[in-house]
């Protein structure tokens, strides 16, 4: 690029002679000014007699600039046409010239027609590759066997991709697959026949929308050693032959119609559709019917009522084990359902539990997991039960992963889980007691007249327990947790207001390495961040817009969503970004500040947290701050209160 082909300022036309050619040209021009000049380098290039490119203009300083030109029929001629307002000549530094040459693919053309197939239905822009699948450069998550005569592809990894619809079945034709893919997208319907995959190890589907029975065929997979189909809407029953094989490794927790035999299954894939979804059927009840159903009901109520204290009297006792292995018990809806057993996770018996509460005497708390009840262990331990609910809509997966992630998460400012109960159809997770209850009770709630005054400096204090907490979710735990539910509610306190985050039934891990998790809609309506509603794409950044709020709340007083207020008012985050962008140097945050308050605080203060909390809810999850940077913040607001 250091010399050219320059020509006298006379000359205002430069043409170049090619060797015709029948095939594709793709040409690429390279053009840099050399000279210090004060004239101008302007001109045409033109192709065949066809103008291309019309006023092209060099800038000085010696950059460069380079211009592709694909020609689809003979080429023959290249011109540089000087143009009228140019006072110096064309240049052209450089060029390199090159022609299609038709070559048949490396790779096996059953994969290639396959992942074709793929590629059109799941609509794959990043495959879209003049190469075939394996060629020197193999497309995005495949990967070849390259060293071998025939190339073959081993491996598709189409995780986290957003896919849609329901997984082709021409992937059955690759018959040299090792590894499949397909977790964390939304893709529906049953397992297409995937039994020609003789060669296939890992199968991985979890945290889709899968459904139907899962099939007779993967048993006979010889080489299968990782099936992971958890988190779907799978129904029926495993089959033996499946459970049978002693080196496969099966996941397949949180697929609420799924179990393990036969005669365990209340309901069946027949009766249910996808989760979530209720069927309406039609029913002509006669008088015995309804006899029937009111017999029926006396059941269940009887059972629901006086269960706990028949189970009560078979004095079993829970003890600390240390045993990572799973266990299978009887759980909601006669599924059997895996407990993690950790030594941080103490195993209550029903009876202790009964014992500690007085019977479930004392009411504290109601959410959506179910109610929760006040306790005390024999050691003299306040502690709070929460019982799942017959109808949460949370239920066994919430159960289940609250107990995993607090089993490993231990931080000053996470609540403690103590352990957990799974007796008699009962599910219950035992915390160590806050009795200064939530923030949002502080705010509006049962504690509003306990503390009718929680000063600036008590919220700001709090805000900061909570976002350190979040941090130790974000930075320390491996894999990182996502809390993916933070607000007022689940932030509790102690005695002395120290802040706690809780409540930990939504959040989903992240490894390290991975920028993002692909994941259905979770959260409270105002908390939830608007990026992740409308792409399902969850980041620590989705917990960041929620702690904004959060921050908003602590500042107005307000709820995020309160319809007994006036339509522009119903939605805080709608309510305060007008009010801010009129005023960006908050010089009217009165307005906006919590009147209990008595405008006992430092107004500095408070506009440093608006505008971090301004910064946490901005659209674009790239402009929000970290979780380490809010806690940096608010201890520069804390500055003010010294």
């Amino acid at each position: 690029m250091q010399t050219a082909m320059a020509v006298p300022a006379n000359i205002s036309t430069v043409d170049l002679d090619f060797m015709n050619s029948e095939e594709e040209t793709l040409l690429l021009l390279y053009f840099a000014e050399i000279e210090n000049t004060s004239g101008s380098r302007i001109f045409d290039i033109n192709i065949n007699g066809e103008t291309k490119f019309t006023g092209l203009h060099l800038v000085r300083n010696h950059s460069a600039i380079e211009v592709p030109i694909l020609i689809d029929r003979t080429l023959s001629l290249l011109t540089l046409s000087k143009t009228s307002n140019s006072t110096m000549s064309p240049i052209l530094n450089a060029l390199e010239w090159y022609q299609r040459v038709t070559t048949a693919p490396l790779t096996s053309s059953e994969d290639v027609q396959a992942l074709a197939s793929v590629k059109k239905i799941f609509n794959l822009s990043n495959w879209n590759c003049i190469s075939d699948p394996c060629f020197i450069y193999p497309w995005e998550g495949i990967n070849c066997n390259n060293g071998l005569e025939i190339v073959r592809v081993l491996e598709i990894d189409l995780s986290n991709r957003n896919l849609t619809g329901s997984i082709p079945s021409t992937l059955g034709n690759m018959t040299a697959l090792v590894k499949l893919s397909l977790d964390n997208n939304h893709l529906t319907g049953g397992l297409p026949d995937l039994s020609k995959l003789v060669m296939l190890e890992r199968l991985h589907l979890q945290n889709n929308d899968l459904s139907g029975d899962v099939p007779d065929w993967l048993s006979e997979l010889p080489n299968l050693k990782d099936l992971f189909i958890g988190n779907n809407n799978f129904s029926g029953v495993i089959p033996q032959k499946l459970q049978d094989l002693n080196l496969l490794e099966l996941t397949y927790e949180g697929n609420n119609y799924l179990c393990v035999r036969k005669e365990e299954c209340r309901l069946s894939s027949h009766s249910h559709g996808r989760r979530g979804k209720t069927v309406s059927v039609p029913v002509v009840v006669c008088p015995i019917a309804i006899a029937g159903i009111i017999s029926l009901l006396g059941i269940i109520i009887y059972r629901k009522k006086f269960g706990r204290k028949e189970i009560a009297n078979s004095g079993t006792q829970g003890t600390p084990t240390g045993n990572r292995e799973s266990r299978y018990v009887p759980g909601q809806d006669n599924l059997i359902i895996s407990v993690p057993s950790t030594p941080k996770s103490r195993s209550f018996s029903l009876e202790e539990m009964m014992t500690a509460t007085k019977n479930f005497s004392r009411k504290i708390g109601q959410g959506g997991f179910g109610s929760v009840f006040l306790g005390e262990l024999a050691e003299g331990k306040q502690i709070a039960v929460k019982i799942l609910s017959f109808f949460s809509e949370q239920g066994i997966a919430q159960f289940l992963n609250e107990i995993e992630l607090l089993s490993r998460a231990h931080h000053r400012n996470l609540v403690c889980l103590l352990g957990y109960c799974n007796a008699s159809r009962d599910l219950m997770l035992v915390y160590e007691y806050m009795s200064g209850g939530s923030l949002n009770d502080h705010l509006y709630g049962r504690n509003k007249s306990k503390y009718p005054k929680l000063g600036w400096k008590s919220r700001l204090k709090i805000a900061l327990h909570a976002a350190q907490g979040l941090e130790y979710l974000h930075t320390n735990c491996t894999p990182k947790i996502i809390h993916r539910d933070i607000k007022t509610a689940n932030i509790l306190l102690d005695a002395n207001l120290t802040g706690k985050l809780a409540d930990f039934g939504l959040s989903r891990v992240a490894a390290d390495d991975v920028s993002h998790v692909i994941t259905a809609v979770r959260g409270t309506a105002g908390y939830v961040d608007p990026k992740y509603f409308t792409t399902h794409v969850l980041t620590e950044k989705s917990d960041v817009y929620s702690f904004g709020v959060v921050l908003l709340e602590i500042i107005c007083g307000r709820r995020p969503i309160d319809i007994t207020l006036s339509e522009p008012q119903v939605d805080l985050v709608k309510w305060v970004m007008p009010l801010v962008k009129e005023d960006e140097d908050f010089m009217n945050i009165k307005e906006l500040v919590d009147k209990s308050m008595d405008n006992n605080y430092n107004k500095d203060s408070v506009i440093y947290v608006a505008k971090l909390a301004m910064r946490c809810i901005e659209s674009k999850p790239i402009d929000r701050p970290s979780s380490s940077d809010v806690v940096m913040e608010i201890k520069g607001a804390m500055k003010y209160e010294i």
